[in-house]
């Protein structure tokens, strides 16, 4: 059994930084390694009978280490989205270390320390939809009213503060595989019509509350008039960073 989805997408540098680290894999495409963002939202419809993969990728390391590390990211997406597995959750698993390796291989290619990303990343397949992240990018549900965060934040104040005065991340797309075990969050949840499924970066969550979040996510039938109100509302508070949103409604 599958169902209909109808989807967009909007990525927007914001207002203070000169580069976008940020990257998507949407409808098969993603933007180039030096990227400005979209001038307007990308938009598909699809059916869930077949697997679909929909993914964001946030850089960071900074400059062109962020920008690399979410354009190999989202290029080896590309790559590897194919392979066959009848278990989804095995799928992911697999397919999150896959990630990691390319990043950390272009990495030590280019050698840079430190070059890494995070990944949100939503699976329809038939009548399930199964999220998968990496990092501190977002995957929220919202449904019957009630707005859920499906992702995990991996984070951990407790092992220092970044650059930018953000608590270090303890997960991400980039890891030595040799000294780190990539672990996603990985849930699973049945496909209701009405739902609507939310991946997006921290240049969102940074300038949106949750309430905020939610009147957005409910107060717009239409997936690319939402995402433009969401770029829109992080823009308007400030943009201190970059911005991309993937919004997804079962028909």
């Amino acid at each position: 059994m599958g169902f209909e989805i109808r989807a967009a997408c909007l990525c927007h540098t914001g207002h203070i930084r000169s580069n976008n680290e940020d990257n998507f894999y949407f409808r098969g495409l993603s933007l180039p390694e030096e990227n400005n963002g979209l001038a307007e939202p990308l938009c598909w419809e699809f059916d869930t009978q077949k697997r679909v993969l929909l993914a964001l990728f946030d850089g960071m390391g900074g400059q062109a280490r962020g920008q690399t590390a979410a354009f190999t990211a989202a290029r080896t997406l590309h790559q590897l989205s194919q392979k066959p597995e009848n278990d989804p959750i095995l799928y992911l698993t697999r397919l999150t270390r896959g990630l990691n390796l390319g990043v950390h291989r272009r990495s030590g290619q280019l050698h840079i320390h430190g070059m890494g990303t995070t990944l949100a990343l939503l699976c329809f397949l038939e009548d399930r939809v199964y999220s998968c992240n990496l990092g501190d990018s977002r995957i929220y549900r919202l449904s019957e009213g009630q707005l859920h965060q499906l992702s995990l934040d991996h984070t951990d104040a407790q092992a220092g503060w970044n650059l930018y005065g953000r608590a270090r991340l303890t997960q991400y797309l980039g890891m030595d595989p040799g000294e780190f075990r990539v672990e996603p969050c990985i849930t699973e949840q049945p496909l209701r019509p009405g739902d609507v499924y939310l991946l997006c970066s921290d240049g969102l969550t940074d300038m949106v509350t949750p309430g905020q979040l939610q009147a957005l996510l409910e107060g717009e039938q239409d997936p690319e008039d939402c995402v433009k109100d969401l770029v829109a509302q992080a823009l308007e508070a400030g943009g201190r960073d970059n911005v991309t949103v993937l919004l997804c409604r079962v028909l």
